[in-house]
């Protein structure tokens, strides 16, 4: 105890004596600490949000509310049941359950119904009215309203009697009266007589009450209170052929740290139920939701959390490096301590306890700017594009403290590596050691670029063959990159090794410039080159973290913008314009006799441009159709279109064919029976120019053959699915109708303004009389595809991550200049005292922090650059929209890249003069004698 109090008194004095490279550690650990639980707080907030969506959905789908439970017990599957075994659940249901849950009780509803019972009037050898039920559901006479009679009164009220309530249905179908009597039985065992003493009809037969049972299920059930109904079927053996309770419990208090135990505590009150009355079933609570949420949650929060290892990785790389600097400055007087009788275990307690101190401060900044950061995740449209809407509110739970501690532990415990390295030597052994010849770096003299290199470039290679990551036969994951963290480790991977080879032969580039240097005029080449030629391997702790930093973000923006739009093109594809209507038409019948047979009648399609938001609009007819030559048939698909519009709406893309958009409908416009075929139909019959074609088409349930003019070749056209549709024939909707005599039917194609409601479009048309049968709306689509919690997720984390680590690279550049500029105060005094002005040493320090950041963004931009163009062409991209069918998009975003390099450019300069500043109070520049240390 009494070394842990001095290791305290140590350590926090040893903190403020540094507190620059103290501040640096919390900075890095604060960074671990909310990096760590974003990405829980993220997954659980986007799934909260879904399950919510669930529960609001299965609600309005069967009427109830989001945390009912309706528990059921059904007679006829498993035998009717007595009082003795129908009491304790209900007694169970009624008073204790709702507390079991956890949840305030806000309703409850009770139903009892007996099996079929014959209905007969009182009259001997009458013939049976009907098979009824006697009921009783409780509050039912609030829900209720008396057509004709009143409220059943209970027995002991009723001398005895049996008063029921019936249904309107009920009486008008059996001639049923008010105050007549009749008689339910079963058996020659059970007679009971009743009396009718009301009709009634639902108030609202959609309000919740309804829910458990419909009013119209209503309609042969006999209706009376609870007393009654047992004194009713007293002498039934097994009265209760169903019973039904509903629980509707207040679940607005439910957050998403209360789910495991709500769960868990569902399932005992549902065991409890079957213990109490085997059989009888939960038929509906939010249980089911809420574990879809738990999975979805667990499984969305591991995805993002391997996504974001690197990121992670980063974040420790930095505080590694940190500790360096810090234990390196503190070098000397480990080995004092441990000469003086420090043991090495002592020596690790200090820097644990006084970085400890330290993460406890972390945690209490670290957690709350996590939630921050998971909104932030939140709000991500793409790569460093926080522009979307937020969708749920982040939290904190007790597990995200966990979590928080978890991670500071992680980040010390490698920080504490440099310490126990440092600590092995004696002040003795710290000298020799100084003395020596500096060694390569570990990671050179094991290879680790080279080991890192093998395993990227193995999947690289089984990506390309195969289409997949493939280990042993074995495809490793999903075919969506977002939801595939091993499709982001492996070019991780590859930017690592390639960014570390850079590093292995940097020193001998900037041993031969330094060779280069003396030719050259002029001091400041050869003292920067020679400063980094003797030390560069100072700086290679910086260079790796900016070129890390550069590289991994050069390959997330292309990996983001390339998708995006392989995304944004197969969508537009398949739908072919912004928004592609079926519109229905009038339809006039030739005659009574034949009512299939007619005439189609549109409005023009110029109507539609009075629209707001609408920039062009164009017909386009797709009908089955068949081409027979040469002995071959081949199915298809004929596309009418109108040429002198359809460029102006369509999408279309330069590999689609090799002549542009306009030149192909100036083709059609050659001749009206023009068409244009795809490259496989070109092929396969041999076809040319000026070749004719004959035709099978199917419209409205009639076949039309047809001549056409061949007048060019695509390979692929907007709509056109070759696997659905077969061959394509592209050709002048307006000759289609001519040779057959009759329109038909064909889609509508809009442009539509960025800022476009399509709502209001479907409305105004929906205002000229026209109803629209079926609506694509390509925007919509992409809009549903990007807000994916997957891809959300993974960006959100990386653009997070990034940013995060340019600020550690540039405060680690910072710190690794100021420490390395004041270990060489001596050999800069020497240059003030032979002559070196202080402008040329700033210069000389300006161009040395130059060149280290033109190098690292070199490096960065190369391994980046490298790793994109050799992965992201490979990437599959399927997300279920078939946007697969395209080409793949490839492209480097070098506008994001741009964006990067701008900021390092101005932490540069703020770097900088931030750094000359720190410098000059040393007084570093007025050094002159020789030795002096200020």
């Amino acid at each position: 105890m009494h070394i842990f109090r001095n290791a305290i008194s140590f350590a926090v004095k040893r903190l403020r004596s540094h507190r620059w490279l103290a501040l640096s550690l919390a900075v890095g650990l604060v960074a671990a600490v909310a990096m760590v639980v974003a990405v829980p707080i993220y997954a659980d907030g986007v799934n909260y949000a879904i399950m919510t969506d669930l529960l609001t959905n299965a609600a309005n789908q069967t009427g109830r509310q989001s945390f009912d439970f309706v528990f059921r017990y059904i007679g006829n599957w498993y035998g009717p049941i007595t009082e003795e075994q129908y009491a304790p659940l209900n007694l169970y249901l009624s008073e204790q359950a709702a507390d079991r849950i956890g949840l305030p009780l806000t309703d409850q509803t009770r139903y009892l119904a007996t099996a079929n019972l014959s209905l007969d009037p009182t009259e001997e050898n009458a013939n049976r009215l009907e098979f009824v039920k006697l009921a009783f559901l409780s509050d039912v006479y609030d829900h209720i309203q008396l057509i004709e009679g009143e409220l059943p009164h209970p027995a002991e009220e009723a001398n005895g009697q049996v008063e029921v309530l019936a249904s309107l249905d009920l009486a008008n179908n059996l001639d049923l009266h008010v105050g007549e009597i009749y008689t339910l039985q079963s058996s020659p065992d059970y007679q009971q007589t009743i009396t009718i003493s009301g009709l009634w009809v639902p108030m609202d037969a959609s309000e919740v009450f309804w829910s458990l049972y419909p009013a119209d299920s209503f309609e042969k059930k006999l209706l009376t209170d609870e007393d009654t109904w047992w004194k009713a079927t007293s002498s039934l053996p097994t009265p209760v052929d169903e019973a039904t309770w509903r629980l509707a419990l207040d679940g607005s208090g439910v957050s998403s740290g209360d789910i495991g135990g709500l769960i868990s505590r569902i399932d005992a009150v549902q065991n409890q139920v079957n213990a109490i009355l085997p059989n009888a079933a939960l038929e509906t609570s939010p249980a089911p939701a809420l574990r879809q949420y738990q999975a979805s949650a667990a499984s969305l929060a591991g995805s993002q959390f391997a996504f974001g290892a690197p990121v992670l990785g980063l974040v420790i790389f930095f505080l590694v490096l940190v500790a360096r600097l810090f234990v390196g400055n503190q070098r000397n007087e480990i080995a004092v301590l441990r000469s003086r009788g420090a043991t090495r275990g002592w020596v690790l307690v200090v820097y644990f306890v006084e970085w400890a101190i330290l993460g406890l401060g972390a945690l209490i900044i670290g957690l709350p700017l996590g939630a921050n950061l998971a909104e932030l995740i939140g709000r991500t449209h793409s790569f460093l594009d926080f522009s979307n809407p937020l969708s749920f509110s982040a939290s904190l739970s007790f597990r995200d403290v966990w979590l928080g501690l978890l991670a500071v532990l992680l980040a010390i415990g490698f920080c504490l590596l440099p310490v126990w390295h440092a600590g092995k030597d004696t002040i003795v052994s710290y000298k020799l050691e100084r003395a020596r010849a500096r060694r390569k770096p570990l990671w050179q003299r094991f290879y680790l670029d080279i080991a890192l290199l093998i395993p990227a470039l193995y999947g690289l290679y089984t990506l390309r063959s195969q289409g997949q990551i493939v280990i042993l036969d074995r495809s490793i994951g999903s075919d969506n990159p977002y939801q595939n963290p091993v499709l982001f480790l492996l070019p991780t991977l590859l930017i690592t090794g390639l960014s570390l080879f850079f590093l292995r032969i940097l020193p001998i580039l900037l041993e031969a410039l330094s060779h280069l240097a003396e030719r050259i005029h002029g001091v400041l080449p050869i003292l920067v080159l020679r400063q980094f030629a003797r030390s560069g391997s100072a700086y290679q702790g910086t260079l790796l973290l900016m070129s890390l930093t550069l590289g991994f973000a050069v390959f997330v923006s292309s990996m983001a913008f390339s998708l995006d739009t392989s995304l944004s093109n197969g969508i537009d594809y398949r739908i072919g314009a912004d928004l592609n209507l079926t519109e229905g038409g009038e339809f006039i019948p030739e005659s009574e006799d034949d009512p299939d047979t007619g005439l189609w009648n549109f409005i023009p399609v110029s109507d539609h441009l009075n629209l707001s938001g609408v920039q062009a609009a164009t017909r386009v007819g797709r009908y089955d159709a068949s081409l027979n030559a040469g002995g071959r048939t081949t199915g298809g698909t004929v596309m009418g279109l109108d040429w002198a519009d359809f460029s102006q709406v369509a999408f279309f893309r330069q590999d689609f064919s090799s002549e542009p958009l306009n030149a192909l409908m100036n083709r059609l416009a050659s001749g009206t029976d023009s068409v244009l075929v795809d490259q496989t139909t070109w092929e396969r019959y041999n076809l040319n120019t000026d070749d004719t074609l004959d035709l099978r088409i199917e419209s409205g349930g009639e076949t039309f053959n047809v001549r056409f003019t061949v007048a060019g070749v695509v390979s692929r056209f907007p709509n056109w699915i070759p696997s659905e549709d077969g061959a394509l024939f592209i050709t002048n909707l307006d000759y289609l109708f001519e040779s057959w005599g009759v329109l038909q039917p064909y889609d509508l194609w809009l442009r539509t303004a960025p800022n476009a409601s399509t709502s209001d479009i479907l409305s105004g048309i929906n205002q000229m009389g026209v109803v629209v049968i079926r609506a694509q709306d390509a925007r919509a689509t992409l809009d549903e595809a990007l807000y994916s919690p997957d891809r959300q997720g993974v960006l959100g984390t990386l653009s997070v991550g990034f940013l995060a680590s340019a600020g550690f690279t540039v405060l680690v550049f910072f710190l690794n200049a100021f420490f390395s500029f004041r270990e060489r105060l001596i050999q800069l005094g020497v240059l003030r005292a032979i002559g070196l002005s202080e402008k040329k040493m700033r210069h000389s320090l300006i161009a040395e922090l130059a060149s280290l950041t033109l190098m690292g963004l070199v490096i960065g931009t190369l391994a980046g650059v490298l790793t994109a163009n050799a992965y992201i062409p490979n990437l599959p991209v399927t997300t279920g929209l078939s946007e697969d069918i395209l080409p793949h998009v490839s492209q480097i975003a070098w506008g994001k890249v741009a964006l990067t390099y701008t900021l390092f450019a101005i932490n540069l300069v703020f770097g900088t003069i931030s750094l000359v500043y720190s410098l000059r109070q040393m007084k570093i520049f007025q050094v002159i004698k020789l030795g002096e240390t200020t």
